[in-house]
């Protein structure tokens, strides 16, 4: 069976920074078009998966668009999408069979989010040969699919490893000539022991930044006003459950999740995952926020060292510490300014000191801890 392009009648997403779903546009009937034709259309790319009708949604965006230039792929592609191209997972697992992807030319950044992920990949994307693609939310679906005792491991690898071929091989031609940055999303992380044991070889980042500047930061993405009442912490409990394993088998008490709690544990979920990582023998090169910021030019130069990276035009990637790395989004400096919850100084200290309890807490029962990588 070949690919069908269709045409976009309405685009109906609500939510700027929601996951992308297959009910983001609506689109006719369609016409047949060759898969060839398909694979040689760099502007044609993966946009997100149909689970229920067992086929893959890609889009296809201008030819004077780079949807690498973007903060945030996921929504570049929303933006920009002129058509949309429907593929079975058949096919698509047919198509990656046939692509030779050499894990060595992975990058891959895990992160707590609201901690310089974005900033680093734009570093990354000025350099040649080097194609970033800033959360492309198939990884952020299979996060939503995987079950959490494992039994659909397997459905789920496969799908992870040809939509990762896909990825990549629909950006250039010529697949051994270029490397791959693939940052996901915070709770992508509940993909990493699948990615490793899938792309053994590939280099991982992590990033984070402390518990306290973490809150602070994420209060201040957090748009609109922040959830109190018992209905609406339980359905953001139930919601961010499907994407943080933890979240999901966390001792419930006879209450929702506060909304800190909810975020402290969100957190915690993410270095519980770091922590696998490392048991499994894959190490991720550990970037503390501060010191990026603090000392751009010293990390920079130790993460290209780590990634087999040129130490040239360093100059230019230092220029983008100086810039907005989420400019025109909802979570651009300017936006947040606006959207951001009003909060009492009283109310800021209770929060974080009900995160930092929280932690030590759980920290003390888990012996969790970050780690230098050795």
């Amino acid at each position: 069976m070949n690919a069908k392009i269709h045409n976009i009648n309405r685009k109906t997403k609500i939510h700027p920074l929601g996951i992308a779903a297959p009910t983001d546009f609506e689109f006719d009937e369609g016409e047949d078009i060759a898969v060839e034709t398909l694979l040689k259309n760099p502007q044609i790319s993966l946009y997100c998966l149909d689970p229920d009708e067992r086929r893959v949604i890609l889009v296809e965006t201008p030819e004077d668009v780079v949807l690498s230039d973007f903060p945030f792929y996921y929504s570049a592609q929303y933006e920009q999408a002129l058509r949309v191209v429907t593929l079975s997972y058949d096919r698509l697992h047919e198509i990656a069979d046939q692509i030779d992807l050499d894990s060595q030319q992975l990058i891959l950044i895990y992160s707590v989010g609201r901690c310089g992920s974005t900033l680093l990949s734009s570093a990354l994307n000025q350099l040649n040969n080097i194609t970033v693609f800033s959360e492309p939310d198939v990884y952020s679906q299979l996060v939503r699919q995987r079950q959490w005792n494992g039994n659909n491991d397997v459905p789920i690898s496969k799908l992870l490893v040809s939509c990762t071929k896909l990825i990549c091989r629909q950006s250039t031609p010529k697949i051994s000539d270029r490397r791959w940055v693939i940052k996901l999303r915070s709770y992508g992380i509940e993909l990493a022991d699948l990615l490793a044991n899938n792309f053994p070889q590939a280099k991982i980042l992590f990033l984070y930044r402390q518990i306290e500047t973490w809150i602070r930061s994420s209060l201040r993405a957090s748009i609109g006003e922040i959830p109190d009442t018992p209905e609406s912490l339980e359905s953001m409990q139930k919601a961010v459950g499907n994407l943080v394993s933890l979240i999901a088998r966390f001792p419930e008490p006879n209450r929702p999740l506060s909304y800190i709690e909810i975020l402290t544990v969100t957190w915690l979920s993410v270095l519980e995952c770091l922590q696998r990582l490392h048991q499994q023998g894959y190490p991720p090169f550990i970037i503390n926020f501060e010191d990026l910021i603090a000392t751009p030019n010293s990390v920079i130069k130790q993460i290209f060292d780590f990634c087999d990276l040129p130490h040239n035009n360093l100059s230019q990637i230092l220029k983008v510490f100086t810039q907005d790395s989420q400019s025109s989004t909802a979570l651009s400096w300017e936006n947040l300014q606006r959207t951001q919850p009003q909060l009492t100084p009283e109310q800021l200290e209770q929060y974080l000191r009900e995160a930092k309890s929280l932690v030590n807490c759980y920290t003390n029962c888990k012996n969790i801890a970050l780690r230098a990588r050795e």
